[in-house]
Order: C-alpha cells, then sequence, then structure tokens
C-alpha cells in the first residue's frame, strides 16, 4: 500500500515557484499539463490515453526532468525542455551567441576551452559576464549554469586549476584527463595530483573528466568526441550534443517497507521505464531548439537519460544501509533492471517508429561499448530491429524535482542528510532562502509506526556514509549507466589533500568517468542542502 504523506512546506513552495503555471494549484495540475503535452506527439485517437498513462506514471514516481515539467505544454515561451548541452569553444566569436542562446533557452552549458591556445581565464570571465546578463530570469528559468573543461597538458592548466570559484559563481570547472596521463599522474615523481588535490581541498573544484573511459563506453564512441559534460556530470556530450532527462523515484517501487518482507515491485518499476522512455521520446519532439545544430544532433542521435532518485530514502525502506555491501549490490540490481527495460523499451520504439538515423549496429555492440555488455536476446533484438535512442541512461541530481514532486527524498544517488534539516536555496530574485524539512524515509516510519517511535540507530545519514563508501555506491551503479552519474563526494572538513588525491586515483581505478570532491566547509558562503 502507498502512504499518501501531506506535501512539506517546501516542497508547495518549490513547485509553485520552479515549476507550477499561475492556475496550477497542486502538483497534479502540474502533471497533468505535462501529461497531455507529451500526448501530442502520439496518434490522434491514442492521444487521450497516453496522456493518462504520463499522468499515471508521474503519479506513481516517474520524475521527468525539470526543464520538461517547466516547461512543457507552455505555448508563450521559447523554452528548451532538454537539461542538457554541451557547445564547442572552437572560436570565442561563434562561441558567445550560441552560449547565451542556450542559457536563455533554459539549457545548462558544458564547453571544452582547449581549442583556445591562450586567454582561457579571460574566455572564463566572457562566460560569467554572458551569464550575468541573464541574472534576472522570468519565472521557471533556473539559473544560467555552465561547465568549462580543459585538457590537463594545456598550457595554462595551472591558472586555470587556481582561478577563484567566487569569480564565477555561475561556472563549474573540470580537467579532462586520459588514461595515459592518469598514469603519470600515479607516478611519486609527479607533482601536479597534489596540485589538484590541494585546489579541490581548497574549493570544491575542480572536478576531474576520465576521457578515455568516458570515450570507450561512448555507444557512438567510434564516431563521435565527448568533449565536455553538462555542468552537473551526468551527461558527457559531443559538440551540440544534447539530452532529455528524467528521473524515477525509487521509493515509489518498495512494497511493505520497513518490514522483513519489504522488496522492490520490479512490475511496477518496469512500467515507469517503458512510460519514461517513451515520454522522453516525445519530449524531443516537443522541444524548442536554441540553435539548430542541437536540433540536428538530437534527430540524428535521439539521446535520453533515464536514471534514479531518492536511493538513501528506498535503501532505508528496504531495511539497508547505504554504506553496506548489500546495499550496493541491491542498487546495481535495480539499476541493472532499468538499463535492461530501457533498452527494451527503445527496441519496441524502434519498430514503431524508426531507429535513430546514426544508428548502425556493428558499431554500437561494438566491444568496450556500453551497449556490448548488453544481454545475448536484447543484442540480438537490437541487431534486428535497432534503437531508437543512442544513450538511454544517465543519473541526475534530480534536486529540485526531488523536493518539489516526491517529498525531499535523497537526491540522485545520494545518502539521506539527515532525519530533519535546515535546507538553504536561492529564490526567484535571488536572494538567500531557507526552511526547515524533514527526510521522506522519517516521515514514512512516523506515519507508519507513530509519531514517538524513532527510525532504527543504524539508518545512514550523509555524515556517517565515508567518501570511500560513497565511491563504492557509484562504482556499483556505473556499469550499468551508458551516460554518467552526477555525484560529489561529500567529505569532513578535517579531510587532507593527500586523501583527496588518494580518492581521485581510486576512482579512475574503479573505472569511473570522473569525480568530484566537496570538503565541507572550504568555500564560505555556498548555500547548502
Amino acid at each position: 500500500m502507498t502512504h499518501i504523506l501531506p506535501a512539506q512546506a517546501l516542497s508547495r513552495r518549490w513547485h509553485q515557484e520552479k515549476y507550477a503555471q499561475p492556475t496550477e494549484l497542486l502538483r497534479c495540475d502540474t502533471q497533468r499539463r505535462v501529461a497531455h503535452a507529451l500526448a501530442q506527439v502520439e496518434p490522434v485517437a491514442r492521444r487521450a490515453a497516453w496522456a493518462k498513462r504520463f499522468e499515471v506514471a508521474m503519479r506513481n514516481g516517474l520524475l521527468p526532468g525539470g526543464r520538461i515539467m517547466a516547461g512543457a505544454g507552455v505555448q508563450t515561451r521559447a523554452r528548451t525542455l532538454m537539461n542538457c548541452f554541451v557547445v564547442p569553444a572552437r572560436d570565442l566569436p561563434t562561441l558567445w551567441p550560441q552560449l547565451r542562446a542556450t542559457l536563455r533557452a533554459g539549457g545548462g552549458v558544458g564547453m571544452d576551452l582547449s581549442d583556445l591556445p591562450t586567454g582561457v581565464l579571460q574566455a572564463m570571465e566572457g562566460c560569467e559576464a554572458v551569464a550575468c546578463s541573464l541574472e534576472r530570469p522570468p519565472p521557471a528559468q533556473r539559473r544560467a549554469a555552465q561547465m568549462v573543461v580543459l585538457r590537463v597538458d594545456h598550457p595554462e592548466i595551472e591558472a586555470f586549476i587556481k582561478a577563484s570559484a567566487s569569480a564565477h559563481p555561475h561556472i563549474a570547472r573540470a580537467v579532462r584527463i586520459n588514461d595515459a596521463q592518469m598514469q603519470a599522474l600515479a607516478s611519486s615523481a609527479c607533482t601536479f595530483g597534489s596540485h589538484i588535490a590541494q585546489a579541490i581541498w581548497a574549493g570544491g573544484e575542480p572536478g576531474l573528466l576520465f576521457s578515455t573511459r568516458m570515450q570507450s563506453d561512448d555507444n557512438l564512441g567510434d564516431v563521435e568526441v565527448l568533449q565536455a559534460t553538462n555542468p552537473c556530470g551526468e551527461q558527457p556530450l559531443p559538440p551540440y550534443g544534447a539530452c532529455a532527462l528524467a528521473s524515477i523515484d525509487l521509493t515509489r517501487v518498495v512494497q511493505q517497507p520497513f518490514t522483513p518482507r519489504a522488496h522492490i515491485a520490479w512490475g511496477l518499476l518496469s512500467a515507469l521505464v517503458h512510460v519514461g522512455v517513451r515520454a522522453l521520446d516525445n519530449a524531443i519532439e516537443l522541444s524548442h531548439w536554441p540553435l539548430p545544430q542541437q536540433s540536428r544532433q538530437m534527430q540524428r542521435r535521439r539521446r535520453i537519460g533515464l536514471g534514479i532518485t531518492g536511493l538513501g530514502d528506498a535503501l532505508a525502506l528496504l531495511n539497508r544501509h547505504y554504506a553496506a555491501p548489500e546495499a550496493r549490490q541491491q542498487a546495481a540490481q535495480v539499476m541493472r533492471f532499468i538499463s535492461h527495460s530501457a533498452y527494451r523499451a527503445s527496441v519496441r520504439l524502434a519498430r514503431w517508429r524508426g531507429a535513430y538515423p546514426d544508428f548502425r549496429a556493428a558499431a554500437v555492440l561494438n566491444r568496450p561499448h556500453f551497449a556490448s555488455r548488453l544481454p545475448p536476446d536484447l543484442q540480438h533484438d537490437i541487431r534486428l530491429h535497432g534503437l531508437r535512442h543512442s544513450h538511454l541512461l544517465a543519473i541526475a541530481p534530480a534536486a529540485s524535482i526531488s523536493v518539489a514532486f516526491a517529498d525531499n527524498v535523497s537526491s540522485g544517488v545520494e545518502p539521506m542528510v539527515a532525519a530533519q534539516w535546515q535546507r538553504h536555496w536561492r529564490d526567484p530574485d535571488g536572494r538567500p532562502a531557507s526552511a526547515w524539512v524533514q527526510a521522506h524515509a522519517y516521515r514514512l516510519w512516523r506515519a507508519t509506526r507513530g509519531m514517538v517511535e524513532d527510525p532504527p540507530q543504524g539508518w545512514a545519514w550523509l555524515s556517517t556514509v565515508s567518501p570511500e563508501h560513497q565511491l563504492a555506491m557509484v562504482a556499483a551503479l556505473a556499469p550499468h549507466v551508458d551516460g554518467a552519474i552526477s555525484k560529489t563526494l561529500s567529505v569532513p572538513e578535517h579531510t587532507t589533500p593527500q586523501a583527496i588525491e588518494s580518492l581521485i586515483r581510486t576512482a579512475w581505478r574503479l573505472g569511473l568517468k570522473g569525480i568530484s570532491v566537496f570538503r565541507r566547509g572550504s568555500r564560505p558562503g555556498v548555500l547548502s542542502v
């Protein structure tokens, strides 16, 4: 039985501020608008039925990305429904108008500045200026988020990693590094790794992108170069690449929570995956495209990213401690099931709507690409019918939609923060705001077990999950994600630069596509969860 909890005050507020239209007082009003918009892509005779299916799925745990929830079915603004973009930065006169157009439409932008022989910091100043010119966005537009990437062997890499994060509040930074370069960093004679670790220790940046792994795992790795990721890092993309996102709230597929019989409802999860893939395929057709190059890239490859949120809460409902091996095994089982279900859904759509135009079975299933690890029967179906999407999976932070539509479940793959805590953010006018919130699992426990009974002392909270166990969870999920996983390792304030350097090397040895680390308290004024 699903327990419906009354909405928390912050959930109501964020729904209204970030996603609702003026006439939408409740979350179900917004879900209905989005469902009807997505159904417009369907044949006329089936639109009403698909609108109902999309709406029911959203009420049962399907969370389309924030751009879809804010913009689908809204005719008055030229808003993109895509969260993720990468814009090439081969020359600055071309970059500035393309960056402005994409940010103005609501997309987050990643870009690789490695082709600029000099002037990288000046280019970052220009990127910041473009973002600042859009500082007062209309309602429902997120802040102008950017990710700037630089190759580790670029002449200005030292200045790049030492750049002040406070001088570029709209820009995240990442260093792109291949396996050979990581081998060099592992040498005791190389001190550059310690320089990166020191910069991360001081201010939480830069992150690292392990380009060899990103490229080899890419289903289109033979025909495209992944230049950068979107600002949150869950989607490596080629020039002009984009991605439509959605997440599944895992707490909604846990049956008999907190009991010895707690389990995953696999049939419900499968249904959510299949409807989610179709919803994202429809969102591609509905979206406004800031640039024609982005539209052409998406129409030829149809990248989508279906992922999960609420993992920390779901594990508590399943009586699993986030740091336990059993929790990682359960999470990997769930993500493997979602992966296979998503690819099967894409094959089914390819039979009805056609494969993406750039599809070539031999290339997609070529080792070591992600699709080459799919079950043999699924690979057979891909060869026979094709795929509707070149990529299907990504685990985004899903932070805002997890608050607004999912009762403040732990975002993405994060552990639960605490039973209750003060959450900080910026309101639509950029002013600091805060509110007290409670974890969904804690609220559900109190609702089903009684207000006086505290949850088990063994529940895992963020402050009690070590960085190594956070990294182990990402490593457990990563083999089942063809995009990437957005996860910042949260480390205690007393963590040393040497410990951070060790985490970086461990992430690379585990075969991850990147790593981001934030030492709590390292950047004064950063708004926390």
